[in-house]
Formats: C-alpha cells, sequence, structure tokens
C-alpha cells in the first residue's frame, strides 16, 4: 500500500504497527472460510471414494502443491519487491513497480506452459511407479499449469497492495468453484477424473477477480537480479512446505499398500489443518516485513506476534488430535478411515513445529536472509530420504516427520537466535 497507515471505517487511520494485525485478521477470517471449504471438500470427498482412490487423489492435490513450488514462489517474490516499491510514493517506483508486474506476467507464461510440458512428459512414469489408475488426471492438470501460474502471479499483487479482501476473494471463489463442481462430478460418476475437472476449473475461474494489468515495462538489471535471488529462496521456502506436508504421501503410495497409503493420506490430511489454519499470518507478514524494512522501522514484534498466533492457534488442534484421535477421524471421515488414528497426534505435532520453522523462515525470506530457507529444505530432504529408506510402517513414518520437523524447527531458530546475538537483528 502507498499509504502510511490503513484507515478503518468512521475512524482514524490505524498506526503502521496495527497495519499487519488488521490485515493479517482481515485475511484471517476470510481464509478460515476457505479452509472449511478445502477441509470439508476432503471429508467429502473421503466418504465418496474408496482410501485407494482417495490416496491418488492426494497425490494429484500433491503435484498441485509440487508447482506451488514456482508458482507461489513467484507470488512471494511479487509482493515483497511490490511492496517495497509502494512504500516509496515517487514516480520512479510507480514505473518501477509497472515494470515489475509486467516481469511477473511474463514469467507466468513462460513458466506455466514449461512446467506443464514437463508434467505431461513425466505422467507415464509417475503412472508406473505411484501405481495411478487414472493418468488422464495429470494430463489435465498438466494444461492447466499456465493459469495457476496466472493466478499466483496475479494474488502476489493484491498481497503486496494489501487488498485482503480481494485476495481472499479469490481463494473463496476457488474453493466455492472447487467444492461444488467435485461434488457434482463425483456423484455422476466421473470419479477421479471429475475432480481433476473440478481443479482445473477452480483454477481459471478466479482469473476473473485478478486486476487488470495497465501499461507494459521493461525492469533493469539490477532489479532482474534482486527477483531471481528473492525467488530463488521462495521457492526454497516452498519446496520445504512441500516435503514436510506432502512428500510422505509419496513414500506411501511407493512403499506400502494401496489400503494403507489411503489410510495415511487421511491422517496426513486432518493433520495438516495446524498447518493452513495459519496460512493467512504467513501471507500478511512476507510484505509487511519487507516495507518496515524499507522505511527503517522495526519488525521483529510482527515475527513474535505471529508465532504466539502459530502456537495459540495450533496447540490446542495437536493436543485433541493426540486425546481423541479415533473419535476425530471417526466424526471428520467414517468408520472407514481409523486404522491409524493413533498417529494423528504425532503427525499434528510436527505440523505445529514447521509451522512454527516456516514463519521464521518466511520472516527472514522478507529480509533477503536466505539461509534459514535452505536449512529448512535440507532438513524436509533429509526427512524424506529417512522416510523412505528407513520407515517400515505408515506410524514410523509419522513418527520420522516428527522428528524431522523439530529438527527443522531447532536449525532455523538456532540460527534467527545466533544472528540476533551475532549481529543485533531481530528477532
Amino acid at each position: 500500500m502507498n499509504s502510511d497507515a490503513a484507515a478503518p471505517m468512521g475512524g482514524r487511520p490505524l498506526p503502521r504497527s496495527a497495519h499487519w494485525a488488521v490485515q493479517a485478521g482481515v485475511l484471517f477470517l476470510g481464509m478460515a472460510v476457505v479452509n472449511a471449504g478445502n477441509y470439508g471438500l476432503n471429508l467429502v470427498m473421503g466418504r465418496l471414494l474408496p482410501p485407494a482412490d482417495f490416496a491418488e487423489a492426494t497425490v494429484l492435490n500433491t503435484i498441485v502443491l509440487l508447482v506451488a513450488c514456482v508458482a507461489v514462489a513467484a507470488q512471494v517474490t511479487l509482493a515483497q519487491v511490490l511492496a517495497e516499491a509502494s512504500a516509496s510514493s515517487s514516480a520512479p517506483s510507480t514505473a518501477n513497480a509497472q515494470a515489475i508486474r509486467a516481469a511477473g506476467r511474463r514469467f507466468a507464461a513462460i513458466a506455466g506452459v514449461s512446467l506443464g510440458l514437463l508434467l505431461a512428459a513425466i505422467t507415464p512414469i509417475l503412472e508406473t511407479k505411484l501405481h495411478l489408475r487414472s493418468p488422464a488426471s495429470i494430463y489435465l492438470l498438466a494444461a492447466s499449469i499456465p493459469g495457476y501460474l496466472f493466478l499466483c502471479v496475479g494474488r502476489g499483487r493484491l498481497q503486496a497492495e494489501g487488498a485482503t479482501q480481494r485476495l481472499a476473494g479469490t481463494f473463496q471463489l476457488e474453493m466455492a468453484v472447487r467444492f461444488a463442481a467435485t461434488v457434482v462430478l463425483l456423484r455422476s460418476g466421473l470419479g477421479l477424473f471429475g475432480a481433476a475437472i473440478a481443479l482445473s476449473l477452480s483454477i481459471f475461474v478466479p482469473l476473473l477477480l485478478l486486476p487488470r494489468d495497465g501499461e507494459p515495462g521493461v525492469i533493469d538489471r539490477a532489479m532482474t537480479t534482486k527477483l531471481r535471488k528473492i525467488f530463488v529462496t521462495a521457492g526454497a521456502s516452498q519446496l520445504a512446505v512441500v516435503l514436510f506436508n506432502q512428500s510422505d504421501i509419496f513414500v506411501a503410495k511407493w512403499k506400502f499398500s494401496s489400503e494403507e497409503s489411503g489410510q495415511f493420506s487421511a491422517i496426513l490430511i486432518i493433520a495438516r489443518i495446524v498447518f493452513f489454519a495459519t496460512f493467512a499470518l504467513v501471507t500478511a507478514l512476507v510484505p509487511t516485513v519487507a516495507a518496515k524494512a524499507r522505511r527503517g522501522e522495526p519488525h521483529g514484534r510482527v515475527a513474535v506476534s505471529a508465532l504466539l498466533a502459530v502456537t495459540g492457534i495450533g496447540a490446542p488442534i495437536v493436543l485433541v488430535a493426540y486425546v481423541a484421535p479415533a473419535l476425530v477421524m471417526q466424526t471428520l471421515l467414517g468408520g472407514n478411515y481409523g486404522a491409524l488414528a493413533g498417529s494423528l497426534g504425532t503427525y499434528a505435532l510436527g505440523t505445529l513445529l514447521f509451522s512454527l520453522a516456516n514463519i521464521l523462515v518466511d520472516y527472514h525470506l522478507a529480509l533477503g536472509v536466505r539461509a534459514p530457507a535452505f536449512l529448512a529444505v535440507a532438513a524436509g530432504l533429509g526427512t524424506a530420504l529417512v522416510g523412505a529408506r528407513y520407515a517400515t510402517s505408515p506410524g514410523a513414518l509419522a513418527a520420522t516427520h516428527l522428528h524431522g520437523a523439530a529438527f527443522a524447527f531447532a536449525l532455523v531458530a538456532a540460527f534467527a537466535g545466533l544472528r540476533r546475538l551475532f549481529l543485533g537483528a531481530h528477532p
């Protein structure tokens, strides 16, 4: 936003220190609806699909999140750089913002087509290794990837401009379209391919809510270098998210039976609510910290507030997952998914620990500090490899996830502490 403060209706402008809280609060309420809908959709799919098909649907979602390593990295990069540009009201900054937006659109076109072709090319390999029964769903997803890139680039602009209601609206429309289309198409007998059609529709329809871009522009070499550095770090951050939240489903599909991988997919889906319940906090964190750093304002409290909020939201969820896992699984997914209920608390705690690590990673990302993102990736890769090599049961895989997430949080927290100790940097 170009203004220094957010003005609530009928009142005085809020101070800058409250701006992040307002953005996060508005976005959190909007995203709460989205998360409820997405989890409702998972529950509906769990009830309409047998465990084996449910596992394959989870693989489809995981591929989307792998693509998000590029798409959301582009979103975060644009959000940070545009937020820094909007912190200055000068004409050069305005022209530079137009050029940055144009560069984002060009990237979306090139990367979207390239990733779509790559996914189509490797689909036969995925079909063999992961025992997929509906490869046509993967081909349809490949054709939809360019639209997903444009959607995330547009969201980056909204995120930078503080247009939280419109940003939340894109997620809400995506959820509503996917939910309605999935239910209708599954009940019509299209099965997994119907779910893929719904996923593709949910990518393209929200594009209608994105702002129309003005005149194109060209960025200079210095800005290009800056965008690349931020993108690489943001991509590493997103890769860490996928490694900790999704890679286990590939391991389960590869090592265990279709029934066991379906049961494990249910545990993974339910436990991930800890991460996605706090997604809005990270979405508001990056551009706010970047803008504060550009203006020379203190920003450590923003990260501390986010850590406390994530703990406050996630800890009760983890407690319930430990105390009544069978009841949670029975209530949410019915009687077909209770075989691995005892692992729910373990996986939920691991998800909470990684959520805390992710806050610190994205906080440092907003400051241009790259090391935490790569530390998280290293921990995620190590966790995935250990699980693939040594986990002999779904329960052992959940325990490996917990230990890896704890290690990731310890690494990133130690880096933040040492950075403050030796450089006087926050937090």
